[in-house]
């Protein structure tokens, strides 16, 4: 075995770190988010993706953009949630506390979730949601509170209709097919990035580690 490439939370990255470096084996590690800084870590840019997807709302005329799912524990969810807020303020748009929810990566807290926080904040128009699975079950609690999906702010307003954007963790041939807005770090280039730093670890040894951020994209769907 030459190298190990690990993927996922590396919440035991000291751990493996030190294993790794006892048997002379390089590492590179591919995940959302990370306290550790001297490690060969590709990762997403969970703020910039936050905010490209706030800003899209935005721009479509929504003002009143709630955010469902994740937990408080989580580093990636701190990011994610921190770049929402972000562009809220930058854009001069009230941020309501109680418009920000935790709730497993389950549909069926996610459905709860939104339908109850449609039925108590009706007025809001747009809601990110942390992850693939939370945005599907989201899109469920929106029929059940009796909305639509929609992506025009004022007609939102109007015709009752929410729009639903999310972060997706999934490769982009994977997305459902609902009509939502996707940010997503490209796979393919993701995966490039992995086996170009694990060659060039390799190549070189040991020596200064990296940090490579990959930026995000929006996916549209009508």
């Amino acid at each position: 075995m030459d190298g190990v490439i690990i993927a996922g939370a590396i919440d035991r990255g000291s751990e493996l770190r030190e294993r790794a470096a006892e048997a002379g084996v390089p590492l590179v590690f591919a995940s959302r988010a990370s306290y550790l800084d001297d490690v060969d870590l590709i990762r997403p840019d969970n703020m910039q993706a936050a905010q490209l997807v706030t800003e899209h709302l935005i721009r479509r005329g929504h003002q009143r953009i709630a955010w469902l799912g994740g937990q408080s524990s989580s580093l990636t969810r701190a990011e994610r949630v921190g770049g929402y807020c972000a562009t809220l303020l930058k854009y001069g748009l009230p941020f309501h506390s109680e418009w920000v929810l935790e709730c497993e990566s389950s549909q069926k807290q996610a459905a709860e979730a939104m339908t109850g926080l449609l039925r108590q904040n009706p007025t809001i128009t747009a809601v990110l949601c942390y992850n693939n699975v939370v945005a599907t079950g989201a899109w469920f609690g929106l029929l059940r509170a009796g909305r639509q999906s929609g992506e025009d702010g004022v007609e939102s307003y109007f015709e009752q209709r929410v729009a639903l954007a999310a972060f997706a963790d999934v490769p982009e041939a994977a997305l459902d097919d609902l009509p939502l807005t996707w940010v997503t770090t490209p796979a393919r280039e993701m995966g490039k990035s992995l086996a170009d730093s694990m060659l060039r670890r390799l190549e070189e040894g040991t020596g200064e580690t990296r940090n490579q951020i990959m930026p995000p994209r929006l996916v549209t769907r009508k």
